[in-house]
């Protein structure tokens, strides 16, 4: 304990004046040392020459499959846009045959009313001629009249817009 003592007291002791630091001489390397140290330079050059070689080789080929892709991907647009442009031909005689044929079927169902109309009024009428009192008769053929005139405007009105 007392030899701890007087080093402490030596590192807690303030220092009065310190003299400038000067750098040390640079220590010679022996020449093996020196001949170790270039042939290792010269394998750091040929590695990172290697490297770099590697390196450009690697970059060329990322650059060729680049181009590749790119052009694979063009074809493969260019072959899209066809096919989009041949579905929109086929979607237009699509639709325009899909008109055509709704139209047709809707002339069909206009006729068929027109025809089964005209039959019910037919029956309608014979039934007023029937009939013993007067004013009932009127009131039956006006009522007849009306029905064939509506239907009649409905029939034309249908027609003209399935044309």
């Amino acid at each position: 304990s007392a030899a701890k003592a007087p080093a402490v007291a030596a590192e807690a002791a303030p220092v009065a004046s310190a003299a400038p630091v000067t750098p040390a001489a640079p220590v010679a390397q022996p020449a093996v040392e020196q001949a170790a140290a270039e042939a290792s330079a010269e394998r750091v050059v040929a590695v990172a020459e290697d490297v770099n070689r590697t390196l450009a080789e690697l970059t060329g080929r990322a650059a060729e499959r680049f181009e590749e892709q790119a052009e694979r991907v063009g074809r493969m647009a260019q072959d899209v846009a066809e096919r989009a442009g041949q579905g929109r031909e086929h979607f237009q005689e699509f639709s325009a045959a899909l008109a055509e044929t709704t139209k047709a079927g809707g002339r069909v169902a206009v006729d068929t009313y027109e025809v089964a109309a005209r039959g019910v009024l037919g029956l309608q009428r014979d039934l007023v001629g029937a009939a013993q009192v007067p004013w009932v008769r009127e009131a039956a053929a006006t009522q007849v009249r009306f029905a064939e005139d509506v239907t009649e405007a409905w029939t034309k009105a249908a027609r003209s817009l399935l044309k």
